[in-house]
């Protein structure tokens, strides 16, 4: 049994919370399971806006909370537990503290919009990054886990996916509408069958499935890009903004993916393939 403690200083990215989806998966389970793994896990909390268990109004963004608690199940099982911590100790360092959260240049990226992909995210590899800047290796341990547990085999037949991100789902005020998906699969030209999926209406396994068959991902900036990590390594990530954080762009590149921008604005869906 290892045991892991999240403290009120813990930070996730962007200060998001564990609820939020991207957040639960990237910030959360990820570096756990990766340091964790095959042991099972108590984790105690001190900040009960850190607890996955805590109730708390379901807002855009943020996941129901059963819906956290499935997430978890799917990925542990029986082999984790949660308590309240009454030691008051500090957060392992799986995850950021407030002043390791400091030491990151993520006001030069906030700052500077158009150039935050310019700016330099090598850091020790022994520290655990912001945005999901971890070691390669989390991924493909946590990746590759996931499809023998779930025994999602590689696909005969792959797809462009297109994420369907509704009106509830965009608290940022993104440019979107109900047509939006349609309209990039008109513009991708491709010969690969092209399909819309809504993460949200899927299971957890059904979520693993889709992602490995999918050569090429599109979407608007948001948490379904999350469901990249089970992607095979080589395949493609397409996002459209705006570009306010750059995750993605670290998340594919440490998932081994491609990752492009585009905007709705021109015929650009055909730079891939």
């Amino acid at each position: 049994m290892k045991e892991y403690y999240l403290a009120k200083q813990t930070v996730f990215s962007g200060l998001g919370r564990i609820t939020g989806y991207y957040h639960l998966l990237i910030d959360f389970i990820i570096p756990l399971y990766a340091d964790s793994y095959p042991e099972p896990v108590t984790v105690y909390v001190e900040n009960r806006c850190l607890d996955p268990k805590f109730e708390r109004p379901v807002q855009p963004g943020v996941l129901p909370n059963s819906r956290t608690l499935y997430i978890i199940d799917n990925v542990f099982g029986d082999d984790i537990q949660f308590k309240k911590n009454k030691q008051n100790k500090e957060c392992n360092n799986i995850w950021l503290n407030a002043e390791a959260r400091d030491s990151y240049p993520v006001h030069e990226v906030l700052k500077n919009q158009k150039t935050w992909w310019l700016v330099n995210f090598d850091k020790n590899p022994e520290h655990r990054g912001v945005w999901g800047d971890y070691n390669s290796l989390y991924y493909t341990k946590f990746r590759q886990n996931m499809w023998n547990k779930f025994k999602v085999e590689q696909p005969g037949q792959y797809y462009v996916t297109i994420i369907h991100r509704g009106a509830e789902a965009n608290p940022r005020g993104f440019n979107t509408s109900n047509n939006t998906a349609e309209i990039i699969r008109d513009q991708f030209k491709t010969e690969l069958p092209v399909r819309v999926v809504d993460f949200s209406k899927l299971s957890f396994h059904e979520t693993i499935s889709i992602c490995r068959e999918t050569k090429v991902m599109i979407g608007q900036h948001g948490a379904g890009f999350a469901n990249s990590v089970f992607m095979e390594p080589g395949s493609s990530i397409i996002e459209y903004g705006p570009f306010k954080t750059p995750c993605y762009y670290i998340l594919a590149n440490k998932c081994g993916l491609v990752y492009n921008q585009a905007s709705l604005d021109n015929n650009v869906f055909d730079i891939l393939l």
